[in-house]
């Protein structure tokens, strides 16, 4: 495997770079001449815009991906501005005439940082075919609903009618960029959270182009798609399809890890035996391996197959690393008592029939006035039975670093406020590029599901401890926001994966579908928490050298008994 996580990259640096791609490629198209990558993008734009504001189109009126595929053909013949504008209209042309629309106003109630419609500027277009193209744009608001339906009862974007191109082959140059235009045109008018991406997503665009068009086989597809997925910079876009995972490699070192700060602490054995056969304790941190720091090898072997929302997320699936092709790596390795060693570490297919799994100690006993659950495997009943049993204590620890299912944000929130509260604010899509503020659903006439609580006098007033990482995510960081707008909340830990609210999938032509965060959360302060995570109160701080699997507790226990 060879894939790589582009770093956080700098906004200003990115926008400067866009401008000049735009100039470049604009200077070439003004002078008459088209290059190939131009050529191919403002097809894409133009084809995906169509998709989702013109008024027959939009209605579903035509199997939109075979045009895709019929008018490329056509496409390729052209090679100047001239012929390229001229074929543009008459295709937009062939679908009808287009009548002049009042444009709609989105004022304070809407977010319209997503809208971004430059392009009609910067492709060489003639006054013409630009006036078409804004005449579509001020009458999206009269667009069908064919391919993308906003339900009035949760308000999360709805593909359904994306049934993929049945008679999509890979090996076809065509084929692979409608993947590709199918992805981003999806993604430029209906991702709430695009405003947040690093890169600028229309240069995201230009340079995808040719990675597509080279991509001669299913797994050279496979790997650009998923460099492409990674671009959104969304936790819930996971995405391994079968060709991805037939390149897993099959053997593996026999620990467990933990990433502190992109080092590597040993933090548990499957098979207690291998581990003392290679020469390893618990507690030993891995700062490299094969010469390769642990950073570098993040970036390079897991960025490429997942897409994050944020760096820490990313560390939790440092596990990958402890998987290898060959039968061993060599390790950098730093012992406690600060000694550097570099080991020959065997990999495996298997840890034997009865191996005996070691773990470094976790618990620590709490003392009397201090409660603690594992939200994990709570249900409503333990959750009543938990805090009837322990409203008289003087603390709670409140541990969300996993994915709760056996109850509701509301469920628990009954007995930690005092009156109703409203934790969480939504935006929601409305139109292509535009977003509603301060989303209300049809759910909400039953049950809002941005407030939770009721009155209660008996709520829980001691102190309460929330304890998050890189683990809690989605429906768990809802659950978190609930929690800290009680009166007496603390949070302690690390940066969460940033991705609070539901997911919506889309699938592409070829059949793969792929899930994206359908709204963008924020607190009711207007604190965004897409990427961001959760606010933390009192940082983890571990350290790799001291690993301490039980810091979070005492330190828990400190801030309730200081």
């Amino acid at each position: 495997m060879a894939f790589l996580l582009l770093p956080e990259t700098n906004h200003v640096t990115m926008r400067s770079k866009f401008y000049f791609l735009v100039l470049l490629c604009s200077a070439s198209a003004f002078a008459g001449t088209v290059t190939q990558n131009h050529k191919y993008k403002t097809f894409g734009l133009v084809w995906g815009f169509l998709k989702y504001h013109h008024p027959e189109i939009s209605r579903g009126k035509y199997d939109w991906d075979a045009e895709f595929i019929k008018q490329f053909d056509a496409l390729e013949q052209l090679n100047d501005r001239e012929s390229l504008t001229a074929f543009y209209k008459k295709w937009i042309g062939s679908y009808g005439i287009i009548n002049d629309e009042k444009p709609e106003i989105y004022g304070d109630g809407f977010f319209t940082a997503n809208e971004d419609y430059r392009w009609f500027e910067t492709s060489g277009f003639d006054s013409e075919l630009k006036n078409i193209l804004i005449k579509l744009k001020n009458g999206r608001h009269k667009a069908g609903d064919f391919y993308i339906k906003i339900p009035a009862l949760n308000q999360l974007q709805d593909f359904s009618n994306e049934k993929g191109f049945k008679a999509f082959d890979f090996t076809k140059k065509s084929h692979r960029l409608l993947d590709l235009f199918s992805f981003w045109n999806v993604t430029q008018y209906w991702n709430i959270n695009k405003f947040m991406f690093d890169e600028n997503w229309m240069t995201v665009l230009h340079e995808s182009i040719p990675g597509f068009i080279a991509a001669g086989t299913k797994l050279e597809l496979e790997r650009a798609k998923a460099r492409l997925f990674t671009k959104i910079q969304d936790s819930h876009a996971w995405y391994l399809s079968e060709t991805l995972l037939a390149e897993w490699p099959r053997r593996f070192a026999p620990i467990t890890i933990q990433n502190v700060n992109d080092s590597l602490v040993i933090t548990g054995t499957p098979a207690k035996h291998l581990l003392q056969e290679n020469g390893l304790v618990l507690g030993d941190v891995i700062t490299a391996i094969n010469g390769k720091p642990i950073k570098q090898l993040i970036d390079e072997n897991v960025g490429q197959y997942y897409s994050f929302s944020n760096r820490n997320r990313c560390r939790a699936f440092s596990y990958l690393l402890m998987r290898g092709n060959s039968e061993s790596a060599v390790y950098s390795i730093l012992h406690t008592n600060g000694d550097k060693e570099e080991k020959i570490v065997q990999y495996y297919t298997t840890f034997g029939d009865s191996p005996q799994p070691e773990n470094m100690a976790s618990e620590i006993e709490f003392p009397e006035n201090v409660a603690y659950i594992n939200l994990k495997d709570a249900t409503k009943s333990s959750l009543k039975n938990f805090f009837e049993t322990n409203k008289n204590k003087r603390g709670i620890i409140l541990d969300l670093r996993n994915y709760p299912t056996g109850f509701a944000a509301d469920n628990l929130a009954k007995y930690l406020y005092p009156e109703k509260k409203k934790f969480v604010s939504f935006l929601g899509a409305y139109a292509p590029g535009i977003a509603r503020k301060d989303l209300k659903t049809a759910l909400r006439l039953v049950n809002n599901p941005f407030a939770a609580g009721g009155s209660n006098k008996d709520y829980y007033k001691g102190q309460i401890v929330l304890l998050v990482d890189n683990h809690t995510i989605s429906m768990s960081e809802f659950m978190g926001m609930c929690i800290q707008a009680a009166p007496n909340c603390i949070t302690l830990g690390e940066e969460t994966a940033g991705v609070v609210a539901n997911i919506t999938t889309y699938m592409l032509p070829d059949g793969e579908s792929i899930s994206f965060t359908g709204f963008q959360a924020s607190y009711p302060d207007g604190k965004v928490v897409y990427r961001k995570g959760l606010k933390i109160d009192v940082p983890l701080n571990q350290t790799a050298l001291h690993y301490d699997p039980a810091l979070i507790y005492k330190k828990a226990v400190a801030i309730i008994n200081p």
